[in-house]
């Protein structure tokens, strides 16, 4: 049995919230902070949190010094779908909003590229690069500037993340769940996943979908 697409946004976010270590392991690759607790919230309750659709995931993260922060994530299928969840998640009507991050998970070019796998975007101003606050900022992870050495650390997180979800060959995703616990509760629960008759048909439309919006 061939396996999902584990970057088909429909999948990708069934797989992430299978147990919240998975999003734990990830976020933190991200963000290169340690993380004490996610919780998924309803983005229908965030300002512009519509974006998201009912593929993408909104995250309160409460990090280990025990700030929290406002995670919106999600694989944008086109360029107006990046742009819109960047442009719609900046700015609430609370005059203290919890810091927020975008994660962008990118199979295309669909925001400008820096070059490197991870490229972090904030408010800065423009001759000094003078940050303008910490309050948002976004994160892209350009899949077509993965390195195919692996890596350790936080960055090695990441780059095992991207990894995971750019394998096309079975045998590549067999290696990194032997190499790490968390590539190995990520594939059996991708393995699950790819079980469900019914989650496939809705794959395949999924898929039909996007293609026929090109």
């Amino acid at each position: 049995m061939d396996r999902l697409d584990a970057l088909l946004d429909l999948v990708f976010r069934r797989l992430l919230v299978q147990e919240p270590a998975l999003l734990v392991d990830l976020l933190e690759g991200v963000l290169e902070r340690p993380i004490a607790e996610v919780t998924l919230v309803d983005p229908s309750s965030l300002a512009g949190g519509r974006l998201l659709g009912e593929h993408g995931l909104a995250i309160d993260v409460t990090l280990a010094n025990g700030a929290h922060l406002d995670v919106r994530m999600m694989v944008p299928n086109t360029k107006d779908e990046a742009n819109q969840l960047v442009f719609g998640s900046y700015g609430s009507p609370d005059p203290m909003p919890t810091p927020t991050a975008v994660v962008m998970w990118l199979r295309t070019p669909l925001v400008p590229s820096s070059g490197r796998l991870h490229s972090i975007f904030e408010f800065s101003e423009r001759t000094s690069f003078l940050p303008l606050g910490d309050g948002f900022e976004v994160h892209a992870i350009d899949l077509l500037e993965l390195s195919p050495s692996g890596a350790t650390g936080d960055e090695g997180k990441l780059e095992r993340w991207a990894r995971f979800f750019v394998a096309r060959d079975q045998g590549l995703l067999d290696a990194l769940a032997a190499e790490d616990p968390i590539m190995a509760t990520a594939l059996r629960h991708l393995d699950q996943l790819s079980a469900d008759p019914e989650l496939r048909r809705l794959a395949d439309e999924r898929r039909a979908t996007l293609a026929a919006a090109r």
